[in-house]
C-alpha cells in the first residue's frame, strides 16, 4: 500500500532510524511527498534561570537566557543537518521531502501538521514506556493516535518482548 502524503514524526532516538526507513517502504515514487517533522525537547531547561536566585556564585538572568539561547540555537542547527540528510535520502528514491522543527510539545504538533496538510498517514515510533513511567510522562504516540486526523502506523521499540499467542482452536471456527 502506498500513500500520497506521509507525515514521519521523529525524535533522534535509537528507534527514529527504523521508523524513517519504514516510512520510505510506503511511498510511491515521483507521487508520494514526505514531510519530517521534529520537536525539540526545549523546555527542560526553558525559564530555568528564574527559579534560580542571582546571588553570589551563580549566573545572572541575562547570563542563563544567552546561554539558553546557544543551546537552543545549537540544537536547532543539528536537527536541521540530520533532518536535511534524511530529506536528501527521501529524494534519491524520487520522492518530493521537506522537514519542519517545532518547539512545541510533539503530540499536539504532529496531530495540527497532520491536518493542516492533510497527511495521509503519521508514521511514528514508540519508544517502549509503560507502566508507571507511561502514567506519569505519558506517551506521545498515544497523543497522536488518540488525537489524529489521519491513520497512524506506530513501529514498536526494538527491544519489544515477542508474545506467543495460542493457537487457535480448529473446532471453534
Amino acid at each position: 500500500m502506498s500513500f500520497k502524503k506521509i507525515l514521519v514524526a521523529l525524535d533522534r532516538s535509537p528507534l527514529s532510524r527504523r521508523v524513517f526507513d519504514h516510512a520510505l517502504t510506503l511511498i510511491e515514487p515521483a507521487v508520494s511527498q514526505v514531510k519530517i517533522i521534529h520537536c525539540l525537547n526545549l523546555g527542560t531547561y526553558q525559564n530555568f534561570g528564574a527559579i534560580l536566585d542571582t546571588g553570589i556564585g551563580l549566573r545572572t538572568q541575562t547570563d542563563l537566557a544567552r546561554s539558553e539561547a546557544a543551546e537552543q540555537a545549537k540544537a536547532s542547527a543539528e536537527a536541521a543537518s540530520w533532518l536535511n540528510s534524511l530529506r536528501a535520502e527521501a529524494e534519491v528514491q524520487g520522492v518530493s521531502a521537506d522537514f519542519l522543527i517545532e518547539t512545541a510539545g510533539p503530540g499536539p504538533v504532529v496531530c495540527q501538521v497532520a491536518q493542516d496538510w492533510s497527511a495521509d498517514v503519521i508514521v511514528v515510533g514508540n519508544g517502549g514506556k509503560r507502566g508507571i513511567k507511561e502514567l506519569i510522562l505519558g506517551s506521545v504516540s498515544q497523543y497522536i493516535i488518540h488525537h489524529a486526523p489521519c491513520p497512524v502506523l506506530v513501529l514498536p521499540p526494538d527491544n519489544q518482548p515477542v508474545v506467543e499467542f495460542p493457537a487457535a482452536d480448529p473446532e471453534s471456527s
